[in-house]
């Protein structure tokens, strides 16, 4: 607000009679107007009379005290307002306009905040501040999504204002690749005036997704609308998921695998092209999703119990068709993590390919910005590699998959830079065997029974 009676202009801040402006603090005669005190008796006359004096010159006889009173008023209002224009200014932040026609009450809180500001100067000042606050200024459309992701708006969508270079205007088409897609989609922008350096003024549209909201319910107590009953089933989706996979006691790394395998044993994939699929809502409410649906589903998931996760923007392989996966960070460091990848299309059973793995094997696979991410070095909280069924040598992996076979009925294990194929496994176990290798050339995970 720009001027708040309550805090400095109100009667009961600083002009009540309990105060100082009773007669009881210093009108009183036992204090210093009693004849005895200064109308000496040698006065003869009206004229010569000092309390007539008073009431004639002040007016009443508290005017010293109210002169005084409004000088300070004046002083503090000047550096109210120094203060508040020296805040506008130094802020970097966005001007975010958040839109607000679903609460039904947003034009009543305009107008009292209008009421409140236009009938003293304090509040005009404050005005002009807020419309000179700079617009701030974007040359990369990763810039652009640092500025989407500081919105906080508890609201539907909001509207931000930024300077762009016409290089980083003519990009915005790739503009929600860059922001975290768990929360955010860009509906459109508009351009308007640019300025005398030629940036380029650009309003943005950007709407919140259910997702945004479920996360900034558990992680921030915020309430979720009564209007999003999609994120209110969704979140207690989650609830039910949480409790039916995660115990006392349990480490981050059980976490993440009781979630993983929840996800590839309940979720079907689904490419109908159905929009819901592309949410945790078609993941968790549906059970049916694509890749993107799956890694917002972990996003949340993890995120309800602290871990440290990030949604990935990319491409498979031949860097044509979009892909989405998620990075997580166990013992301080940083794995790659495709749940989708683990459900594939035809396969007997999830896997675990992709659960914790380095950029060097994702790489085989996946295609992305990685200066984007964080960088994934080891492989030591992989699946595979913490059970002790990663191989780099051919026949390491045969004698293991012959014992499992033999003792249990299934082997399930990967192999990385041995480039298998389905001949050579066929020749060593026989064709009674069936076997799916998952993955291409230098990462594969063998299922054998």
């Amino acid at each position: 607000m720009s001027k708040i009676q309550d805090d400095y202009e109100t009667e009961d801040a600083y002009k009540t009679e309990d105060n100082y402006g009773t007669e009881d603090n210093y009108e009183t005669e036992d204090s210093y107007k009693t004849e005895d005190s200064y109308k000496n008796v040698d006065y003869h006359g009206e004229e010569d009379d000092p309390y007539a004096y008073l009431a004639e010159n002040s007016g009443h006889k508290g005017g010293l005290f109210i002169v005084l009173l409004t000088l300070i008023l004046l002083v503090a209002g000047f550096f109210t307002i120094h203060t508040l224009r020296k805040n506008r200014q130094e802020a970097s932040g966005l001007n975010a306009v958040e839109t607000g026609d679903e609460t039904g009450n947003t034009g009543d809180n305009l107008a009292e905040s209008s009421a409140s500001t236009e009938d003293t100067g304090i509040g005009n000042a404050m005005d002009r501040a807020e419309k000179e606050a700079p617009i701030p200024f974007a040359q990369s459309l990763e810039e652009v999504a640092s500025y989407v992701d500081q919105l906080e708006s508890e609201k539907y969508s909001a509207t931000i204002t930024l300077y762009l270079d016409q290089a980083t205007l003519d990009s915005l088409a790739d503009l929600n690749e860059e922001l975290n897609a768990a929360f955010y989609l860009c509906s459109n922008h508009s351009e308007k005036d640019a300025d005398a350096e030629g940036r380029i003024a650009t309003e943005f549209s950007i709407n919140c997704s259910d997702e945004y909201f479920v996360y900034h319910h558990r992680m921030d107590g915020w309430q979720i609308p009564a209007e999003r009953s999609m994120a209110s089933e969704l979140n207690k989706a989650i609830d039910a998921v949480l409790k039916e996979c995660i115990t006392a006691g349990m480490g981050d790394y059980d976490k993440e695998l009781a979630l993983h395998d929840y996800l590839t044993e309940n979720c079907e994939y689904s490419e109908t092209g159905v929009q819901m699929e592309h949410t945790a809502y078609g993941a968790l409410v549906n059970k049916k999703a694509q890749c993107d649906g799956y890694a917002k589903s972990m996003y949340l998931l993890l995120s309800s119990q602290e871990i440290p996760v990030k949604m990935v923007a990319g491409t498979t392989a031949d860097g044509q068709t979009s892909h989405a996966w998620n990075q997580i960070q166990l013992e301080d460091v940083w794995y790659n993590l495709d749940v989708t990848w683990d459900d594939p299309l035809g396969a007997q059973k999830p896997n675990h390919m992709y659960m914790n793995v380095s950029d060097d094997i994702m790489k085989i696979g996946h295609v992305w910005d990685d200066s984007r991410t964080f960088a994934c070095d080891t492989n030591d909280e992989n699946y595979y590699m913490k059970n002790g069924i990663f191989f780099t040598d051919k026949q390491s992996m045969f004698d293991y998959i012959q014992s499992e076979v033999t003792a249990n009925g299934w082997a399930d294990c990967v192999g990385y830079g041995l480039y298998l194929n389905h001949d050579e496994l066929n020749a060593l176990f026989g064709a009674g065997h069936s076997h799916i290798i998952a993955g291409d050339g230098g990462y594969q995970c063998v299922q054998y029974q």
